[in-house]
């Protein structure tokens, strides 16, 4: 959620209306250098459903700070943790090389990013 380059494409997605088109999955990993990406992955993958996932995401990505005085419960830490894992190796097995990164329905990487808002 802290990533400048991810919060551009999503606001670009947004624009282009590229939900209508993509079947578009967000993977959250928080990286080290996102000093609270953690926290926020917890506040948005804690939610029940995934509207309310997008709608604390966007919240966040609109500078909300309701993830600042969130703080899950052990058992939410523990299965977002499991998510986080599976997410890093995920990245690792497709070869992920930065964020945000493009992939078609085969899992091959989509090199010219441009290609997606035509």
């Amino acid at each position: 959620p802290q990533c400048p380059f991810c919060q551009r494409f999503e606001k670009l997605a947004e624009k282009a209306h590229l939900a209508d088109k993509y079947t578009i999955h967000i993977i959250f990993m928080p990286l080290s250098f996102h000093k609270h990406s953690e926290a926020m992955i917890y506040y948005i993958l804690s939610a029940n459903t995934n509207q309310e996932k997008a709608k604390r995401f966007k919240e966040i990505l609109d500078g909300g700070d309701a993830w600042s005085k969130f703080t899950p419960t052990a058992k939410e830490k523990e299965n977002i943790d499991k998510m986080i894992s599976k997410s890093e190796k995920a990245a690792t097995e497709l070869g992920a090389r930065g964020t945000p990164s493009f992939y078609d329905k085969n899992m091959n990487e989509i090199k010219n990013r441009g290609s997606i808002f035509k």
